[in-house]
């Protein structure tokens, strides 16, 4: 057994897990510059306004996370459900390609396999998932909060932010 822990949360899923699906990543930049300079365009090329927007995004992607945690853990299937969809909703609209990606995934996941037991289907996309949507989201700030408005950071080779 696999034991997911998230303060006040102790629960415990079967082993056999599989690991999260990486397709809808491969080859895809962890932030896509172009949906900001897009974004930026659209504004009349206010910068003050882009930068407000990926400030929105980065004050409330932690809660974003917090609450998709809070709501597979407790396997609460509509909470999740409205999670997951405000991650990707968000994540599309700032360029977070892979965020957004994993976010797809997890919905899959979690309407394909929601019967019999949507609890146990949500325990098991919260073992599956919450790591690396945790990860990304971190690497997705990361790479915002240096985001410059002529040039993005510089990324690994995952696409990751450096540093």
């Amino acid at each position: 057994m696999n034991e997911i822990s998230s303060t006040p949360y102790r629960l415990t899923v079967p082993a056999e897990m599989p690991v999260p699906p990486q397709r809808g990543n491969a080859g895809r930049p962890l932030v896509d510059k172009s949906v900001l300079d897009r974004l930026r365009e659209d504004l009349d090329n206010d910068t003050g306004l882009v930068t407000a927007f990926i400030a929105d995004y980065a004050l409330y992607l932690p809660r974003r996370i917090q609450r998709l945690r809070a709501a597979l853990v407790t396997g609460n299937f509509d909470d999740a459900v409205d999670a997951v969809l405000s991650l990707k909703s968000s994540s599309l609209m700032v360029g977070a390609t892979q965020l957004a990606g994993l976010a797809v995934d997890l919905e899959s996941r979690i309407h394909v396999n929601a019967r019999p037991d949507p609890a146990v289907t949500l325990l098991r996309a919260a073992d599956i998932f919450l790591g690396p949507i945790s990860d990304c989201g971190r690497h997705t700030l990361n790479w915002l909060m240096s985001y410059s408005l002529t040039e993005p950071p510089r990324a690994d080779s995952r696409g990751w932010a450096a540093g």
